[in-house]
């Protein structure tokens, strides 16, 4: 972008950056009322090669819904931010929480293409608790029944008994009343409850 040697802009003039591909140019001289203008001049512009570009995704969370991490990309090149419009995004919408990956393709002034570039969607996050009271009659064990309430579950989603497992124990086999509870609630990988991790 810098004036050949010996040269200098005028005040009417203005340096315009090119984009990348074939333009032609004339140049116009102004002297003593005259006008000359110069044998058209065809430059070639290359475009720049986003092949050894970084590329960032922010990771996505799980929603219910189709995710596509188009929005949440950052390219860099030569410690430079390249601006959205200057590279395609190839990236599958999902719904599941998973890893998965896209390719980065440069347009207009920008060439190359960055494949197999990873992006995520993580697990929503649930919380689980128990009933405000359990019940049995009387077998001789602490064996407890209980059904976990979750909450946090996205998009309609519902927890069956096939996606979680319940471990629960009175804390002793005796009759009586107010007894304590303690258990633990694991998350099966089913389809459903694959898409979510358990924070307590």
């Amino acid at each position: 972008e810098g004036n050949p040697a010996g040269s200098t802009l005028q005040d009417n003039q203005r340096q315009r950056p090119a984009s990348g591909g074939t333009h032609t140019v004339t140049c116009t001289a102004h002297c003593g009322g005259y006008a000359f203008t110069s044998q058209p001049y065809t430059i070639t512009v290359d475009p720049i090669d986003l092949s050894n570009a970084t590329v960032q995704v922010r990771d996505l969370t799980y929603n219910g819904s189709q995710r596509s991490p188009a929005y949440y990309i950052t390219v860099t090149l030569n410690g430079e931010t390249v601006r959205y419009n200057y590279y395609d995004v190839e990236a599958t919408p999902q719904t599941d929480a998973g890893e998965y990956t896209l390719t980065i393709t440069g347009t207009g002034n920008y060439t190359g293409k960055i494949e197999n570039v990873p992006w995520k969607i993580k697990p929503a996050e649930l919380t689980v608790s128990a009933p405000s009271e359990v019940k049995k009659a009387y077998d001789g064990t602490t064996n407890a029944t209980v059904t976990p309430i979750f909450s946090g579950l996205q998009g309609g989603d519902k927890l069956t008994a096939a996606d979680y497992s319940v471990t629960a124990a009175f804390k002793d086999a005796k009759v009586g009343y107010k007894k304590t509870v303690t258990g633990k609630v694991t998350l099966n990988q089913t389809e459903t409850a694959k898409n979510y991790v358990l924070t307590n």
